[in-house]
């Protein structure tokens, strides 16, 4: 299994330039573009007295640009999971500004990002991310309240390469679409940190529509991260696309939509198993009814 990379190397690590990192339509950011794109992010925060940033973005890319400069200015980022101008401001005590790719009227700071053209090659040196950095999100509690959950940075590169050793050799030379937004715990881990972590590109936009997914290029393979709801409104009379790896959470998958989805896509999905507070905790790779769930290491259940 290829090497995994943490958080705090995926700018620094010795890689060409050139290497893609995320794409959408027929533009593609390269590993040069990202730390040119966080290093101009950083000179901006650093102008910034607020210490607390929600990342509210459609774009995954800018999304990790966001994500990497918060980090490397020494500042938290939030992750609301929304970009709701109204409950950003019901929740406007939770940080001190918003980072977003999208004109939002909220009632604080907003610093719009995007990405921009490097004149030259350039070189970039970045501070180091503090070993106790990480990321803060918010789920809703029983009472409808935002819940807080604190992500140690450290825990989610162990839980990607964990991730990476379960997958192995089935990921290699995949590309990375989804249906769910990296905002949330499971799009997060899946959609941001394993790619990242394992140098895979990553598609920028979100797959809302069915007809979006059977309309992926085939030149390349992908790693389709998805949800029950998703799979289960499949229109099997488009063409499929070609999918290697199948990950579905955010409830158990119906043997009739397995085995629905599983025909058409020619593949089995691998089911995840955890939630915001926990993380991921299993996982089983469903090609029976009744396959049990496989803990992932020191996990308990």
């Amino acid at each position: 299994m290829k090497q995994t990379l943490p958080l705090a190397r995926w700018l620094t690590a010795p890689r060409p330039d050139d290497t893609p990192i995320a794409w959408l339509n027929e533009s593609t950011w390269t590993l040069g573009d990202l730390r040119h794109d966080v290093a101009q992010l950083i000179c901006r925060l650093q102008q910034q007295p607020g210490e607390r940033w929600a990342l509210c973005f459609e774009n995954s890319y800018l999304f990790i640009v966001a994500l990497l400069a918060t980090l490397h200015a020494g500042k938290t980022p939030v992750l609301p999971g929304h970009n709701r101008v109204i409950q950003l401001n019901e929740q406007r005590e939770l940080f001190d500004g918003v980072l977003s790719d999208s004109e939002l009227n909220w009632q604080g700071s907003l610093l719009l990002v995007a990405s921009s053209p490097q004149i030259a090659t350039q070189s970039f040196t970045f501070a180091a991310i503090a070993p106790e950095a990480f990321i803060e999100l918010f789920t809703s509690g029983s009472t409808g309240q935002p819940k807080r959950a604190i992500k140690p940075v450290h825990l989610l590169d162990r839980e990607a390469e964990l991730l990476a050793e379960r997958l192995g050799a089935r990921l290699a030379g995949c590309r990375v679409v989804g249906s769910v937004l990296p905002q949330h715990l499971y799009g997060l881990t899946f959609r941001v940190f394993l790619p990242m972590a394992l140098g895979l590109p990553l598609h920028a936009a979100m797959l809302w529509y069915v007809e979006q997914f059977a309309a992926l290029s085939h030149q390349h393979r992908y790693i389709f991260i998805s949800s029950p709801a998703f799979l289960k409104r499949l229109d099997t009379q488009l063409s499929p696309p070609p999918v290697q790896v199948l990950l579905s959470a955010g409830g158990e998958l119906p043997w009739q939509d397995v085995q629905h989805t599983a025909s058409w896509l020619r593949v089995w999905p691998d089911e995840i198993y955890g939630s915001t507070e926990t993380g991921v905790i299993a996982w089983r790779y469903r090609e029976q009814e009744q396959r049990r769930w496989l803990p992932l290491p020191g996990m308990q259940f």
